[in-house]
């Protein structure tokens, strides 16, 4: 019950030529290793693909592609960066991935992660100055981003149950009302006494422990944590099994008395508060107040988990693998900009653009669709005569 595409009701037209007919042919059981396989044929693919842009930048695809990996994985300090990007995007690929079992695409996950860090800022505000300790405080900050985030989600989910309405609209209209929030507060009753557009930085009884020295944080367990939470949620229990048929066949589920109102809220309501620790972590560990730009402005966190989740084929436990890649692929694209390499054409100094890393981004999400839909089909050719 991985990545669910629209499954068409008739065989693509055939393709006709002078020599022969080239058809897709619908598989009659998909392969599970294909479907395994295939994400990292996808990566493969989509890094192959990646030379194109490189080359036309006069830079050596080998050296680059060499430097972006030293630039992630080359040491123990990037290792540490690698982790730290790769908790927000753990929590906000679960919070499409959840939706995704059932059917349902939330691309809300930024909105929500907004909405996060507001609940938990304003349990931080709400101390400052006091003398509660850290192991109250810190919790409280985190259910109160999860529940605000929650009930932010719980809109667009009842709006898909009681009235049919498309999740993918709503929940992505509400991603720039929850920007605006943020903008609102930091800029009117939670302005920083020094006049900037921010909120008063946090005590340090806010802010998440951090472990080995380095800027890992409390996200990441927690994170892992309740992702194989949702693992043994969606494979040992009934309600698991109950979203997953709802998310296969809707109308079998219907026929079978399953309520696909009940799959529809609590996916999303639980995707929603889950992306919401997202911003719980990046006001708690990474900037210890509440600025406009927690999500960064090139890669922002929730948009970035719908391509998390999409690698993972919405799995969850397939979301570690796949938000250790993004992310490296964000650090390492981060250490090559400020390299100079030189120009295969003219010999000069050259650097690569961040915009690469985006490139990468939207090829390995092109490819896993193309992927996905070869998985399914095969490709015939029939000569004429």
């Amino acid at each position: 019950m991985g990545l669910q595409t629209p499954d068409p009701q008739t065989p693509p037209k055939p393709a006709r030529t002078r020599l022969g007919t080239l058809r897709m042919e619908k598989r009659a059981a998909p392969s599970q290793a294909m479907r395994w396989l295939m994400p990292l044929a996808s990566v493969a693919v989509a890094l192959l693909l990646g030379v194109i842009p490189l080359l036309l930048r006069g830079v050596n695809p080998l050296d680059a592609y060499a430097k972006l990996f030293e630039g992630a994985l080359g040491s123990l300090q990037a290792l540490a960066k690698v982790a730290v990007k790769m908790t927000p995007l753990l929590f906000t690929g679960l919070a499409v991935a959840i939706p995704l079992r059932a059917g349902l695409w939330n691309i809300g996950a930024e909105g929500q992660l907004h909405m996060g860090a507001v609940g938990a800022t304003w349990v931080a505000l709400s101390f400052l100055g006091t003398d509660i300790p850290s192991w109250l405080l810190v919790p409280l900050m985190i259910m109160a981003g999860a529940l605000l985030a929650g009930a932010y989600a719980f809109l667009p989910a009842l709006l898909k149950a009681k009235f049919s309405t498309n999740e993918i609209i709503t929940t992505l209209m509400l991603n720039y009302v929850a920007l605006y929030i943020v903008q609102l507060l930091i800029t009117g009753p939670w302005r920083d006494s020094s006049g900037f557009p921010r909120s008063e930085p946090f005590d340090v009884a806010a802010h998440f422990p951090e472990f080995f020295g380095t800027r890992i944080h409390l996200g990441l367990p927690v994170a892992l944590g309740v992702a194989l939470l949702i693992h043994f949620i969606y494979e040992k229990t009934r309600i698991g099994y109950e979203t997953k048929v709802v998310g296969a066949n809707p109308r079998a589920a219907a026929l079978g008395g399953i309520s696909q109102t009940k799959a529809i809220l609590w996916t999303l309501v639980l995707g929603g508060a889950i992306a919401g620790l997202a911003g719980v972590g990046e006001v708690a560990a990474t900037q210890h107040r509440l600025i406009e730009g927690i999500s960064p402005l090139f890669n922002p966190y929730g948009y970035t988990g719908i391509a998390v989740a999409l690698l993972a084929k919405g799995h969850p436990l397939g979301l570690l693998p796949s938000a250790f890649a993004f992310s490296a692929l964000f650090v390492g694209g981060e250490a090559i900009k400020t390299i100079k390499f030189i120009s295969v054409f003219t010999g000069e100094g050259v650097q690569v653009p961040v915009a690469i890393v985006l490139i990468l981004q939207v090829l390995v999400i092109a490819c896993i669709i193309g992927g996905d839909y070869l998985s399914r089909y095969r490709i015939r050719w029939k000569r004429h005569g």
